[in-house]
């Protein structure tokens, strides 16, 4: 597994559309794949991804190959991985363990920045709530 991750602009992934994004996946497998299945792009809203997986030969030994490219406003990385020789059980564990944990890190600090957001709106109702409920205190001791 090669992972290189740079850093990028706004520009860039201005630039990285969805089509620019499958022409540099398909040029990142040239002499790796004999074979490929369809390049695969997702489009979010702070990122875009585009992968594929193909068929190949490393000698006289069987491959898979994955080829996936991460676009952020702010980082671009490409992932390329190959699985060479027989099947085991083992080898394919690990290497669905390491492709997994690969992706956009941008969504733990977006859901993280969303619940701290949905903590104020909760903390805000508790203060409100607080405040009402002070008032009819004062209401009622009056």
């Amino acid at each position: 597994v090669e992972v290189i991750c740079n850093p990028s602009s706004k520009k860039s992934f201005d630039e990285f559309t969805p089509e620019v994004m499958k022409q540099t996946v398909h040029a990142m497998t040239r002499g790796s794949v004999v074979e490929s299945l369809a390049i695969n792009v997702r489009e979010e809203e702070n990122y875009r991804q585009a992968g594929l997986v193909g068929r190949g030969k490393a000698g006289m030994e069987d491959t898979i190959y994955i080829a996936q490219l991460w676009s952020g406003k702010n980082s671009i990385m490409a992932v390329e991985a190959e699985l060479i020789g027989k099947q085991s059980d083992e080898a394919d564990r690990l290497f669905a363990t390491i492709l997994k944990s690969i992706g956009y890190d941008g969504l733990k600090k977006d859901n993280q920045d969303e619940k701290d957001v949905d903590k104020d709106k909760s903390k805000d109702k508790d203060k409100d709530k607080n405040k009402n409920g002070k008032k009819q205190t004062q209401k009622l001791n009056k």
